[in-house]
């Protein structure tokens, strides 16, 4: 066998077909010494061809395929080892650069000449560490059916993963053969786990404990040589080999903590409290591997929680549906991609996710030259990426694992709240953290923690801690961990630089600022914090600019707002803040004396209270309130003139605006400002509106709205000017246009409160306020309601719609009609968002007072609504209207039992034509009924009113024919169906009707329809809001007619019963209004029992006669004597039937039924002696 030819200047397509020829030619029973080096030239030849380039020609990778796959065949394991090297080697470089697709019948080949080179090849550490290499390379191409017996393989074979001796017992090599065999193993679940293929739970679960017992043995060898001991540079082989093996020992940890991250991320194994624990305790041994003045601990040691009795979430509702609380993210959402360093590789998972993957290089003799292991950067980066592979891992588990369990860890993981130095938690991490992209990782974990635990962290209580106190509460601990945070990122933003970092920090000082319960800690800690976040708002980057804000929106939206925090926000001093509003310089020392040694993490108790300073603790009784009543006055008469088209960003400056309004003024009033640092200023001031500081912005609002009205026409001028901007760009009117409308709704708000509680004068002034504000800016709203932008559009009419009362009732005539005649339009607009916003505030409209009388409006509304409930395609507009519809409806009862009631005083006509108007919409009503459960539980509500309406007149007795399909559409929506909303809505227009003539429009056997159903509702309806509107429908019912009375008896004896019964913990709250409902309809239907219906009664109830006794008695005690009229009635009907009953049974058991309302004497005895 001769050796290859070569040619002066080679053709490579020339040289690869000719070894490719060469080697197809070779046979498996050639038994030729001179084959075997033959192959490994080829090998070598074809390893210095240049495989991107080469391969990137289609027409070559067939004949590499048959290549392959013939040296598949020629190369045995009783090859010599050089061979095998080469071969593995070419099959490495061959997948790893992705270039050539290779068929699936060749990558099975491959697949199974590794594996069967791995079971027999000669047991060379370095051998089989090509071969795994070579496996790595492949499981990225193919896709491994057999991942468990591969697995296994590793796993079991002493010579991979299944040894059990000492690190200092195993032959040279073996670190490097344990590297490689973690990797595949990582590499076949990233790789199989994310094609669906997931291996066994038994198979994971040893995968755990193997990948555990290889940290634990890692982390004892470098417990030997305390982190970082070979500080020498020679090139000698014993420090060379030392060098090795510590370089293969930390990729060996970092391939394992890659493993746990899979396990974690994918939820490969169930996130019982046992493994959070286990993972911890890794997390915390490797939070700070590698930095100086910190040795590891000897061994990962499972953390425990917490005993603690914490207490159940509270979900508050939305006060205002422009401001959304920032929620921990769901476990059924995807993270956010966990980027990977520099040196090396991240590929998505299935679920998003990134989990980093080394690019090791895969050369002959080593993977590092000996030139890098000379250097000590390249231990001091490798184990860098060990602390990120840490909290990689630290973030997975936290994205998957409860907020509740993982609070029970918080002492032992985040922050311990005591003053040691060298707590391995990650506050301390932060700080001691010399690479800015794990600091940046690890406060994004921060960040992610505090919003998770929010619920639980604002439960902290305030302690004194003293030498001498021998037990301190839980949540005395966390008050303490509060206070450590506080520090730790007052700290990192004092001191930082990085933009990445610094913009992580803000965001994490936000999420803390929002789980704080600053009025149950002591004062200092929100003003020191705030003092290191307010430089940054003038910082040049816009991302740190967006960040700062909303830290200071958080802390707006406080509740309550202490004094302090009113402080912080109605500060108006620049005394601290950088000179330059656009430049800050390297925050070498902004904030005032602090000493730039604050770097350091060796701070004691001391130095901490020493650094909040006398201002930090001032007495919260000595708040002032700058504000002049008269001034504002004469700011608000201001408005009144025109609003002028020019701002001044100086000219706030003598005011006595806060600085954070004048910033957030100046960066909206700025047109070259980035559009988030606009958009996040506008926030701020309806958060500061909005929140407790609402003075702030109410009361210098003759400063702020020419601001807001001015960016609302320059941005209208831009949009003339660009007809074709991009519609993704999100313009700055949309979010001025929600300002206002929170503006407006404070001002509703405020003359709500006042009507209820405050003087005359100040709900004046309120009122004069709100309607100098609306007089100012209607004009403005109206033009973007003809905005082209969708958005806009729709933010404008759900302004409009906010306009209260009192304010629509003072507007002038031509205004009043603009915003009448500006939803209207909007209800025919051609996108369907806008059409609901318009049908949205016309249904808040109509219930106007103002409105009350106008005929032509309310017409046009039931038009309108009418249409566009029974026509348009989209649902989220059908549900607008039908909403709008319902309140109509309503608008439209009342106004016609004042008619009516008028009439028969005045003998005036009625001024609405029902004959024309209720058809149809009881039509559109019924329609409805049958929609979507979100249209159909305004339907029922609106089909109620319209069976009412269709009985008030007399004038007009039988405007609707026929009633029955609208009577069944409400039977079948109270006793039919999921929604609990439109069975609740549906009693209670089923209760309407029957209070009022149901004979005339219903059909002769509506009580056998609608009574069994009622009774049924009321005691085994799963929600109690449905059995108390049920109940109020059979109270409704004047006359029960021929139905008998004892089954109505029976009904409500059994509801009392299953009240004892709550459901679902929601249903506890509305248990008392059910009981009291419960009574009132009891003593309603006692107050129409007659003497013959006694015996069948109590047949029925006898036996529970005490029972419902205790339970009217305590409606008793509790209700007020306005409503005790049916109780006291239905005891005088009882005692009459005792009185005129024939017989002595009959006078006996209607004796024992008026016991059941008998009111205590003891009370009694009471309001007698009360003066």
């Amino acid at each position: 066998m001769t050796s290859p030819p070569r040619t002066d200047r080679p053709d490579p397509a020339a040289r690869f077909r000719s070894l490719a020829e060469r080697l197809a030619a070779l046979s498996t029973d050639d038994h030729d010494p001179d084959v075997p080096s033959f192959v490994h030239a080829c090998l070598c030849d074809l390893d210095r061809l240049d495989y991107p380039g080469f391969f990137a020609v289609a027409d070559h990778h067939e004949r590499l395929s048959l290549l392959v796959e013939r040296l598949c065949a020629v190369v045995q394991p009783a090859a010599e080892v050089l061979l095998l090297r080469a071969f593995c080697r070419f099959l490495a470089r061959l997948l790893r650069d992705r270039r050539p697709r290779l068929p699936d019948r060749t990558l099975a080949c491959c697949h199974r000449w590794i594996l069967g080179m791995l079971r027999t090849a000669p047991p060379v550490a370095r051998t089989r560490a090509l071969l795994l290499v070579a496996f790595k390379s492949l499981s990225a191409h193919a896709r491994i059916v057999d991942a468990d017996r591969c697995l296994r393989l590793l796993l079991e074979d002493p010579g991979f993963l299944g040894s059990s001796s000492e690190p200092c017992e195993r032959p040279p090599g073996s670190s490097e053969l344990r590297y490689r065999a973690v990797d595949c193993v990582r590499a076949i679940l990233f790789h199989g786990c994310g094609t669906g293929l997931s291996p066994a739970p038994d198979l994971l679960r040893n995968v755990k404990h193997v990948v555990l017992d290889v940290v634990s043995s890692c982390c004892c060898c470098c417990c030997c040589c305390c982190c970082y001991c070979c500080s020498s540079s020679s090139s000698s082989s014993s420090d060379r080999e030392h060098r090795e093996d510590r370089l293969y020992r930390t990729r060996t940890l970092r391939s394992c903590l890659s493993v746990l991250t899979i396990l974690t991320a994918r939820r490969l194994l169930p996130c019982s409290v046992d493994y959070v624990g286990e993972i911890l305790g890794v997390v915390r041994t490797f939070l700070f591997y590698g930095v100086r003045d910190r040795c590891p601990i000897a061994k990962p040691a499972p953390l425990r929680p917490a005993v603690m009795n914490l207490p159940e979430p509270v979900r508050p509702l939305p006060r205002c549906k422009n401001f959304k609380d920032r929620k921990a993210r769901s476990s059924r959402q995807p993270a956010r991609n966990v980027a990977a360093s520099g040196e090396t590789d991240a590929a998505p998972t299935s679920e998003g996710r990134v989990v980093v993957l080394d690019a090791d290089s895969c050369s002959d003799s080593s993977d590092t030259s000996d030139a890098e292991f000379a250097d000590d950067s390249l231990l001091l980066r490798i184990d860098s990426t060990v602390r990120l592979e840490t909290v990689c891992l630290f973030r997975a588990l936290v994205e998957r694992s409860p907020s509740r369990d993982l609070f029970g860890f918080w002492p032992q993981i985040v922050a311990t709240g005591s003053p040691r130095d060298h707590a391995r938690v990650l506050a301390r991490s932060v700080l001691t953290e010399p690479v800015s992209g794990i600091k940046r990782r690890a406060l994004t974990v921060l960040g992610e923690l505090l919003t998770a635990a929010r619920p639980f962290l604002m439960h902290a209580e305030d302690v004194d801690r003293r030498p001498s106190a021998s037990f301190v509460a839980f949540f005395g601990t966390v008050s303490l961990m509060i206070k450590e945070l506080h520090f730790t990122l007052s700290l990192v933003l004092s001191c930082e630089t990085n933009v990445a970092v610094l913009t992580h920090g803000l965001k994490a000082a936000a999420a803390l600022i929002r789980a704080t319960p600053y009025a149950r800690l002591s004062p200092g800690l929100a003003r020191r914090l705030l003092r290191n976040c307010r430089p940054y708002v003038f910082h040049r980057d816009p991302t740190v600019r967006v960040a700062a804000l909303s830290a200071f929106e958080a802390i707006a939206s406080c509740d309550p707002v202490t004094p302090e925090i009113f402080r912080i926000l109605a500060n108006d001093s620049v005394a601290d803040l950088p000179p330059d509003s656009q430049f800050l310089p390297g925050l070498s020392n902004p904030i005032g004396d602090r000493d730039a040694t604050t770097t350091t993490t060796t701070n004691t108790t001391d130095e901490r209270e020493r650094e909040v300073d006398a201002e930090d603790v001032r007495d919260d009784d000595d708040d002032d309130d700058d504000d002049d009543d008269d001034d504002d006055d004469d700011d608000y008469h201001r408005l009144e003139e025109p609003v002028g088209n020019e701002y001044d960003e100086t000219s706030s400056r003598g005011t006595n605006l806060s600085f954070l309004v004048r910033r957030c003024l100046d960066n909206v009033s700025d047109e070259t400002m980035n559009t988030p640092v606009r958009l996040q200023s506008l926030r701020l001031i309806g958060r500061l509106a909005f929140g407790g500081a609402g003075s702030l912005i109410l009361s210098r609002l003759p400063l702020i709205l020419p601001v807001l009205i001015r960016v609302i026409d320059d941005d209208a001028d831009d949009e003339d000017r660009h007809c074709h901007r991009d519609d993704s760009e999100t313009p700055v009117a949309l979010h001025v246009c929600r300002t206002l409308e929170i503006l407006a709704g404070c001002f509703s708000t405020t003359v709500d409160e006042n009507d209820r509680c405050s003087s005359d004068r100040s709900t004046a002034e309120n009122d004069d306020r709100a309607f100098v504000f609306w007089n100012a800016v209607l004009d403005p709203v109206a033009r973007l309601a003809r905005h082209p932008r969708t958005v806009v559009r729709e933010a404008a009419c759900d302004c409009l719609g906010s306009v209260h009362s009192t304010v629509f009732a003072r507007l002038p005539r031509q205004k009043a009609v603009l915003i009448i005649t500006v939803l209207f339009g909007a209800v025919r607009d051609t996108e369907s968002a806008v059409r609901a916003a318009g049908l949205r505030s016309l249904g808040m409209l109509v219930a106007l007072p103002a409105l009350r009388e106008e005929t032509g409006f309310l017409m046009d509304l039931a038009d309108v609504v009418c249409s566009t409930a029974a026509d348009d395609a989209n649902l989220g507009v059908r549900v607008k209207a039908a909403w709008a519809l319902a309140n109509l409806c309503d608008r439209l009862r009342g106004l016609v039992e004042r008619n009516c009631r008028s009439r028969d005083r005045e003998g005036t006509e009625p001024t609405i034509p029902l004959g024309t108007l209720l058809p149809r919409m009881y039509r559109v009503c019924v329609q409805g009924s049958k929609d979507n459960d979100k249209v159909k539980c305004n339907a029922v509500r609106a089909l109620g009113s319209v069976l009412c309406l269709s009985v008030v007149s007399d004038a007009e007795p039988r405007v609707l024919k026929d009633a029955s399909s609208g009577f069944e559409a409400l039977v079948d929506s109270a006793t039919v169906g999921n929604d609990m909303k439109v069975r609740w809505n549906a009693c209670r227009a089923l209760g309407l009707i029957l209070s009022d003539r149901p004979d005339d429009v219903l059909p002769s056997s509506w009580r056998d329809r609608a009574l069994p159903a009622l009774c049924d509702l009321i005691c085994d309806s799963p929600n109690f809001k449905v059995r108390t509107n049920a109940a109020w429908a059979l109270y409704s019912c004047h006359s029960y007619g021929r139905y008998p009375i004892h089954r109505l008896w029976k009904s409500l004896v059994l509801a009392f019963e299953n009240t004892r019964h709550v459901p679902s913990y929601v249903e506890y709250p509305h248990r008392d209004a059910l009981l009291r409902q419960l009574c009132v309809t009891l003593g309603h239907v006692a107050g129409c029992t007659e003497v013959s219906d006694l015996r069948n009664v109590w047949a029925e109830i006898g036996d529970h006669v005490d029972d419902v006794s205790g339970y009217v008695r305590q409606f008793q005690e509790t209700v007020v004597p306005e409503k005790m009229g049916d109780v006291i009635g239905a005891r005088a009907r009882l005692e009459s039937c005792a009185r005129d009953a024939p017989s002595v049974e009959e006078r006996r058991i209607a004796r024992s039924l008026s016991r059941i309302f008998e009111r205590n004497e003891r009370h009694d005895d009471l309001d007698s002696t009360v003066v």
